[in-house]
């Protein structure tokens, strides 16, 4: 093309500053105003579902975010041991797990030394009824000791002695019952209401004057 090139032409300067004020020539996108209802709580859990949302995806995962699924999967696998092999960690976070720390609540109470009638009257009237299951289940098994049926000592588990009642099966029997019954409401810490107690107290001490009759 030899032609020669046509002249430049400037708008007049009113006529610029007009364009620029039009929205359409306007090529800076405004922030976004925030609504009154758009609180910092809001925002808050905004962001944190971004920064989730990140950590779980792109370099962050490779980085950081696989860890924290890691630890989660830990702590989700600690839980259930410990649920399992039912271990009390309370005493570690300055609280006990029982309300009356007495010597037969433990694991190697001498089941010789403890008076249960008074006993029991005592946590019966204390509305403590899971702990007067717990002693009607002792003086069960000092009931079966003094008869020669087990062998106690305090080291022995409940199913020790189901064992060593595997050659009577009726009071094998009744005394599984009897086992399933105390341990579902001891050690898996169930609330027992004053309207669920007396019947299961039968249930122990019939099973005590079974064994009586027997010896008679």
């Amino acid at each position: 093309d030899t032609a020669p090139a046509g002249a430049l032409r400037q708008p007049k300067v009113g006529r610029l500053a007009a364009l620029r004020r039009q929205a359409e020539f306007q090529y800076v996108e405004p922030e976004p105003a925030q609504s009154s209802s758009d609180s910092v709580w809001s925002r808050f859990w905004r962001e944190l579902w971004s920064w989730i949302v990140g950590l779980f995806s792109g370099k962050t995962y490779e980085t950081r975010g696989r860890y924290v699924v890691y630890a989660l999967f830990a702590a989700a696998f600690a839980y259930v041991l410990l649920r399992l092999l039912q271990l009390d960690l309370t005493g570690l976070l300055g609280r006990r797990g029982r309300t009356l720390p007495l010597p037969y609540e433990s694991l190697a109470e001498d089941i010789r030394g403890i008076d249960f009638a008074a006993e029991l009257a005592r946590a019966e009237q204390a509305g403590n009824y899971r702990l007067a299951l717990r002693l009607g289940y002792l003086q069960t098994l000092r009931q079966l000791s003094d008869q020669g049926l087990i062998a106690w000592q305090p080291d022995k588990t409940n199913h020790d002695y189901l064992r060593e009642l595997a050659g009577t099966p009726p009071r094998a029997a009744g005394f599984r019952a009897l086992t399933r019954q105390f341990e579902y409401v001891w050690y898996g810490e169930l609330p027992l209401s004053a309207h669920q107690y007396p019947e299961l107290r039968e249930q122990q001490r019939s099973f005590q004057n079974e064994l009586l009759a027997v010896s008679r």
